[in-house]
């Protein structure tokens, strides 16, 4: 888009796992090192009950088991 001069710049953090509940473990705890720590709320079910889980307080992460066709 920037390309053709339209500027569309996110600022969150997209993040794409693979659907299993280690990697839920492991990404809620890396995430919950961030300054804010809202990742320790969550728990593996959160994400994969949903299709985009936000992480929202200090930065914006998107965290999903799919994009489009991608998983």
């Amino acid at each position: 888009m920037i390309l053709n001069g339209v500027i569309r710049a996110t600022e969150d953090i997209d993040v794409l796992v693979e659907n299993s509940r280690e990697n839920f473990i492991r990404v809620i705890e890396e995430l919950s090192g961030l300054a804010d720590q809202a990742a320790r709320e969550l728990n593996p079910e959160d994400l994969a009950e949903n299709v985009v889980v936000k992480i929202a307080v200090e930065v914006e992460v998107d965290v999903s088991t799919s994009a489009w066709k991608v998983t």
